[in-house]
């Protein structure tokens, strides 16, 4: 009989071992306890939930320090030494579970909010056309010149353009570049302006050269782009409200 209590209380204390960890909790009792709850987490993870992981650990820990609530944007990043400060408090029994769903779901609003980039640009390049590109050497260099054609309905101030530089038969190209550049006066709806930069890299040996060229991306008359994918210095983060159809 004492036998058969002995192996039931086996059996129930290894079934309650491993309930506990199957479901791993914050530990915390200090704040050592807490990083090393935190990492036996990490440490169980499958590679790709890793950076789910970390995402959502961060963002619990600031999200639940008492202070922050209700704060969005940088200053509630400039926040986060303080809750990393107690975090052993306020984290204290979350779950592994919780902390990869607050994860995924940051990863799904990230992935919802991320612009179609390919998408757009190719809207660009149907209304703002680039042609007769071509290379000119100078006293100064070989210049990159182009003309571009704004079919757009408002007035462009900047110009983001990609161009590769090639000699028929050859493997590889001179050059394979791209530059952002302001056009006085802008190019208005209709309009076609030729503009011209440096291009540099390309060798005097090159001969028999063909260039071609593709807008990118464009601003507004206030520096606001379309695309947005690439930041320039100066410019704002704001996206152009204009659009393209």
């Amino acid at each position: 009989m004492k036998t058969k209590l002995a192996i039931a209380s086996l059996v129930v204390g290894l079934f309650v071992s491993v309930a506990t960890a199957d479901e791993m909790k914050i530990d915390g009792t200090s704040k050592e306890t807490f990083a090393a709850s935190a990492a036996a987490m990490a440490e169980s993870l499958k590679p790709d939930e890793k950076e789910i992981f970390q995402k959502g650990l961060l963002n619990l820990i600031i999200t639940r320090y008492p202070p922050a609530k209700g704060i969005e944007g940088l200053p509630l990043l400039a926040m986060m030494p303080q809750a990393m400060e107690v975090a052993h408090t306020t984290m204290n029994g979350v779950t592994k579970d919780e902390i990869l769903e607050r994860g995924r779901e940051l990863a799904t609003k990230a992935a919802a909010a991320k612009p179609d980039y390919a998408a757009i640009r190719s809207c660009l390049q149907r209304n703002v056309i680039v042609s007769k590109a071509r290379i000119e050497r100078t006293d100064f260099g070989p210049n990159i010149i182009l003309d571009v054609t704004n079919n757009l309905p408002w007035a462009i101030s900047f110009v983001h353009i990609g161009y590769k530089v090639t000699t028929p038969g050859r493997s590889v190209p001179w050059s394979d570049e791209n530059f952002g550049m302001d056009v006085n006066g802008g190019i208005e709806p209709g309009e076609t302006r030729s503009i011209a930069t440096n291009a540099f890299g390309i060798p005097d040996i090159a001969r028999n050269l063909q260039t071609e060229a593709q807008i990118l991306d464009v601003a507004d008359a206030e520096k606001r782009h379309l695309v947005g994918e690439v930041k320039f210095v100066g410019h704002p983060e704001q996206l152009t409200p204009n659009g393209c159809k």
